[in-house]
């Protein structure tokens, strides 16, 4: 059962081999498409149905996943209930898929939204582990959690 090796509290990646993790993966030039925070037996995400949980079992179905452990404060997981129901970004995944081009030879465009509340996984993730409301992908939140691990 999955349950039993999952860690109580953590960071959890995942990737599949849908398209749209695929091309995530190739502009972001990343291993992972997808990032979730997970603490109290559920997976905070941001996906197309916009900020809301999941269990571990159904975040990881048909998708590889990588859990890195780490402690979700109270006030961290206060920031992950008060976006619940919040908007999937389709703007920045627009303004991504147009970027694309620009990523893959090092250039690197403005951020862009059209309202501060609606969030990609990136967003959501670094919104619940630090408060910021910046746009990051998914192996930037991983690099940055490594390094600053609290």
């Amino acid at each position: 059962m999955l349950s039993a090796l999952i860690p109580p509290s953590g960071m959890i990646f995942r990737r599949s081999k849908k398209i749209g993790s695929r091309l995530i993966r190739w502009g972001t030039q990343e291993n992972w498409s997808h990032i979730g925070i997970m603490f109290d037996g559920k997976v905070y995400h941001s996906d197309t149905h916009g900020c809301h949980s999941s269990t571990p079992e159904e975040f990881s179905l048909n998708a590889e996943t990588l859990i890195i452990p780490r402690e979700i404060r109270e006030a961290q997981k206060s920031r992950a209930y008060f976006a619940l129901g919040d908007k999937y970004d389709w703007g920045a995944i627009l303004w991504f898929a147009f970027s694309l081009p620009f990523r893959r030879i090092g250039i690197r465009l403005p951020e862009f939204t059209i309202n501060p509340r609606w969030m990609v996984c990136s967003e959501y993730a670094t919104w619940i582990l630090w408060g910021e409301e910046q746009t990051h992908t998914p192996g930037e939140v991983m690099l940055r959690a490594l390094q600053n691990p609290t």
